[in-house]
């Protein structure tokens, strides 16, 4: 049973349609400071970086499965099949913690160690920072561990508020969205 319930009426503004947001989105804006701040970091995390969508994606999923972000990973098996064209191979992999299997590149594979120190130690052995290091510009690295953290912290939110999964076309909207106030669609 869900534990935090959506935000009242009064949380929202004028321009704020509080039937418009998924339940994540009513029960984030419990804290409608936060929430608010927060929309457009997830945003630039969803369309603005110079990661590549689809290892973003990757990162994402793995993060999700680490973290079992139910309510995430739903929507977000859903965007690397439908939207960034992620093999269902891949995503069955990911789920089943085989992220050395051969349906990954080298490049891939050294994103989820990465991903897997990131998510459970926090610090990075040397060894794979190196090997990210070889496949990923700094930049790329960096914005990759903001969407790793933005993730944690989502999966967080959903697990301990207890949201059921939405419906899977509610994450493609938020994608769409993020995509069209970055002029990319």
């Amino acid at each position: 049973m869900q534990r935090i319930p959506p935000a009242p009426p009064e949380h929202y503004t004028d321009t704020e349609v509080m039937a418009d947001r998924p339940m994540f989105g009513q029960v984030m804006m419990q804290a409608p400071t936060a929430s608010r701040a927060y929309r457009p970091f997830i945003e630039a995390i969803f369309a603005q970086l110079q990661l590549p969508p689809y290892d973003r994606e990757l990162a994402v999923l793995y993060t999700l499965h680490i973290e079992r972000g139910e309510y995430q990973w739903v929507q977000h098996v859903h965007i690397a099949s439908a939207v960034m064209g992620v093999p269902q191979a891949q995503i069955d992999a990911i789920a089943c913690d085989d992220v050395t299997n051969p349906v990954f590149s080298d490049k891939h594979r050294a994103l989820f160690a990465f991903t897997r120190q990131v998510v459970q130690n926090v610090r990075v052995d040397d060894d794979v920072f190196e090997e990210m290091a070889k496949h990923y510009p700094m930049r790329e690295l960096v914005e990759t561990m903001f969407t790793i953290g933005s993730y944690m912290l989502l999966a967080r939110i959903s697990e301990v508020a207890r949201i059921p999964p939405a419906p899977t076309a509610m994450g493609v909207a938020s994608l769409n969205s993020a995509l069209t106030k970055a002029g990319k669609i």
